[in-house]
């Protein structure tokens, strides 16, 4: 069985399951802004789980990775050129001493499997990555099925 990514192909002798993760090196739409980072990555629901129990889920599990994690806000969206139901948290943590500024979308991309998308940031989101985080969301395209 193929696998593929950018950079090209394996030969597997199954289907994997995928649990990749992307990190992404987003340049700031501020003039001398310092660079953003976009992480994706993939996970599954557990069986009979609601999208909202999954989020509270995912978020202990990235309050026990991130010193000083928190919270500020959550709200209910669509995501990408299907209008996916998803979940937006805007959030902060600690690392080495400085604050982080994260922006995650958390949605299904199937039965059971979710995405999580979280965009970082040493300072305070402004406008400018407003208006990109929002732009990155609605372009999302669901890959076409074989």
């Amino acid at each position: 069985m193929p696998y593929v990514f950018n950079e090209g192909s394996l030969e597997l002798p199954s289907p994997p399951e995928d649990r990749s993760v992307n990190v992404l090196i987003v340049p700031n739409p501020e003039e001398h802004g310092e660079p953003l980072t976009l992480v994706i990555t993939r996970d599954e629901m557990e069986p009979g789980e609601t999208l909202e129990e999954c989020v509270k889920r995912q978020l202990v599990i990235i309050s026990r990775q991130l010193r000083g994690f928190a919270e500020l806000k959550r709200e209910e969206t669509l995501i990408g050129t299907e209008q996916i139901p998803g979940i937006l948290i805007e959030a902060h943590n600690s690392n080495a001493g400085s604050k982080i500024y994260q922006w995650l979308a958390i949605f299904p991309v199937s039965d059971r499997k979710i995405f999580v998308y979280a965009l970082s940031s040493v300072r305070p989101f402004r406008d400018a990555q407003r208006q990109m985080w929002k732009d990155i969301l609605a372009s999302y395209t669901p890959a076409q099925q074989a």
